[in-house]
């Protein structure tokens, strides 16, 4: 169902739970692929690159098998892959190494740095959903698969957007951190 815009997000949100939501205290949303960039875009095809900048050809199955971890995680899950290794081996005559796998990992980073605006775009309803929440009182805090400074650099993006919440916390760190807070100390 297409939220589009609020007056259709609070007929859903009482319908998906009549004489419950007053109880709901809070709500987490995943950022990437949930809220932002369905089916995690950005970081698939920041991945690909990394590899395809030193030969690699990856298949997208191969990259998404191992979503959700760092991106350091993810590279170095892949490099184990038989067909990726074996890529590697005919090109370099030699199995992986540590900084190998630091240098597409590099790679793979500063290409989703320079294109991460590209897929700052909220998905249909998430903005009207998060007003609905917030506008019933429930706290809304989001996860990102993205680091601290990456996902905060899409923020103002998403903000403008109509994007409401409470807290977020990144990957790379260990306690949320507020709307306010963040607003407080630009």
């Amino acid at each position: 169902m297409n939220l589009s815009n609020l007056n259709m997000a609070r007929p859903v949100i009482s319908k998906l739970a009549p004489g419950i939501l007053h109880r709901v205290y809070g709500v987490i949303f995943n950022l990437t692929g949930t809220l932002i960039d369905h089916g995690g875009q950005a970081p698939m095809t920041a991945i690909k690159s990394g590899f395809l900048a030193y030969g690699i050809y990856v298949p997208r199955h191969i990259i998404r098998e191992f979503a959700g971890q760092t991106m350091c995680n993810q590279v170095k899950l892949i490099c184990e892959n038989t067909t990726v290794r074996e890529q590697w081996d005919t090109i370099n005559n030699r199995p992986f190494k540590k900084s190998d796998i630091n240098m597409i990992t590099n790679k793979a980073y500063w290409e989703l740095a320079e294109n991460i605006k590209t897929h700052a775009q909220l998905i249909d309803g998430a903005a009207a959903l998060t007003q609905a929440l917030k506008d019933s009182n429930v706290k809304i805090g989001i996860t990102s698969e993205y680091g601290y400074h990456m996902t905060h650099s899409i923020l103002p993006c998403l903000i403008s957007q109509g994007l409401e919440y409470d807290n977020i916390v990144c990957i790379d760190q260990h306690e949320p951190v507020s709307y306010t807070h963040l607003r407080d100390h630009e």
